[in-house]
């Protein structure tokens, strides 16, 4: 299992290294000037230390916010895609879960920005919006309300330790998973 997320890691280092070159010469039109700016994060201090030592999930994250905002400039540029766009917004709360904010706003502002009727503006919303809201309320449907613990009643009693490695919980009875 720690092959496969070190396997994750480095091929999202390697494919950040990629889409920074993407990004910047969708941005600044310049092969030089991409070349440059994906030369820069390649050897930027600690971050390929981070791809091949530790199993996280903020390279991934990078993949995923790198791959937004070139799709972004597509949806300003062409304004097509803003369901693509949600559906890498929802990839990357499934990385890290301050994305689902973060990207939230940073999408509102873009279909916001561009011209057109409030129809068009709230049609580029909802498109781009659809599916991140489905991943959140799956996540909190499936992860987090359906656990043993969030069903416990509130008790006066104190959890306690009673010998190796046996928790005693709110019931007087053995809790492993909470």
């Amino acid at each position: 299992m720690l092959r496969a997320g070190k396997l994750i890691s480095i091929s999202s280092y390697l494919l950040s290294v990629a889409l920074t070159y993407i990004l910047a010469l969708r941005l600044w039109k310049s092969k030089v000037i991409a070349g440059t700016a994906a030369l820069l994060f390649s050897l930027s201090r600690g971050i390929a230390f981070e791809a091949v030592a530790m199993v996280t999930p903020d390279l991934l994250f990078g993949v995923f916010a790198l791959l937004h905002f070139i799709v972004l400039i597509d949806c300003l540029e062409n304004d097509r895609r803003w369901f693509s766009l949600g559906a890498i917004h929802a990839l990357a709360f499934l990385a890290k879960a301050f994305a689902l904010p973060w990207l939230a706003v940073t999408t509102l502002i873009a279909a916001l920005a561009l011209t057109g009727s409030a129809k068009q503006k709230l049609n580029r919303v909802l498109s781009a919006a659809v599916v991140p809201i489905v991943f959140a309320c799956l996540w909190v449907r499936f992860f987090t309300l359906n656990t043993e613990c969030s069903r416990q009643e509130p008790s006066s009693k104190p959890i306690s330790y009673s010998g190796r490695s046996k928790l005693i919980g709110i019931h007087g009875r053995q809790n492993t998973r909470c």
